[in-house]
């Protein structure tokens, strides 16, 4: 079965220091991926496609599922839960019962689940792709100077970075830019869910407007915003397929590769200023 390519090109708004150019930018794809021992889900885990077998078998591997990889007799591939992006698949692992080292039931993998915020859910079912685009009263428009200076700002509250280069960091700003609260971890996706507590818990998520993140702009990373009612992600890095697709339908604005006086905005451009 054909499997979605490792990139697509989207439409998107760059901003080089000087002028916006609209110009098609080629985004690295980001989907999940089910797997299943003998008919048994085990985990879902994002991924590029492509490979998926090697993956598969090196996961269950490196999980200590499948120790001897050569147990495994067989792998199916099917397309399922998603049929309008064909991006949603799953792979069922085939091998004899006394081959499966420790039981799938009940296991959602540690390894997967400081960087990634959905890998290790079980059933690819749950992943959310659709949602009610979050109300313009949650939207700001910005200006690519003020991404700038909320990226500085969440610079300088990285203290952990600075003492060990290697943890993440996640920040929320109000319409005028000003921090509202940064929190740094390992895992990016968590640094994003300390500032969303932070948000729940002191009432001010209405009053956000941008997240800004340290590292690449995932699919979770933008649910997780848009589940905060928060209208815009900024992201150091670059975003994913998936990423880009799931901001339009929530209608969370998502900028990639905030870097010196450089951005790229790629859904809703009109909310963006020089």
């Amino acid at each position: 079965m054909s499997q979605p390519p490792a990139f697509e090109n989207h439409d998107a708004r760059h901003w080089d220091g000087a002028s916006w150019i609209d110009r098609a930018e080629r985004v690295v794809a980001e989907a999940p991926l089910q797997i299943l021992v003998n008919g048994e889900r085990f985990a879902t885990t994002m991924r590029t496609p492509g490979h998926d077998e090697a993956l598969v078998r090196g996961l269950l591997f490196t999980e200590g599922i499948v120790p001897d990889a050569a147990a495994i007799k067989a792998m199916r591939f099917t397309t399922t839960v998603d049929p309008e992006t064909n991006y949603i698949g799953a792979i069922d692992t085939i091998t004899p019962p006394e081959t499966v080292a420790t039981p799938v039931a009940d296991i959602r993998s540690g390894l997967m689940s400081a960087a990634c915020g959905v890998c290790g859910t079980r059933d690819a079912a749950r992943l959310a792709v659709y949602g009610t685009p979050i109300p313009e009263t949650h939207t700001s428009t910005l200006t690519i100077d003020s991404i700038k200076n909320m990226h500085a700002a969440m610079r300088e509250q990285q203290s952990l970075f600075s003492e060990t280069g290697g943890s993440h960091a996640a920040a929320a700003f109000d319409a005028e830019g000003n921090l509202l609260c940064c929190y740094e971890d390992v895992g990016r996706h968590n640094a994003v869910d300390k500032v969303v507590g932070n948000l729940i818990v002191n009432n001010t998520n209405d009053d956000a407007r941008c997240i800004t993140v340290s590292g690449r702009a995932s699919y979770e990373m933008v649910y997780k915003i848009y589940r905060a009612g928060v209208g815009c992600i900024a992201s150091v890095s670059a975003p994913s397929t998936m990423a880009i697709t799931c901001a339009r339908r929530f209608g969370v604005a998502l900028v990639g590769f905030c870097r010196d006086d450089r951005a790229t905005v790629y859904t809703f451009p009109e909310r963006f200023t020089a």
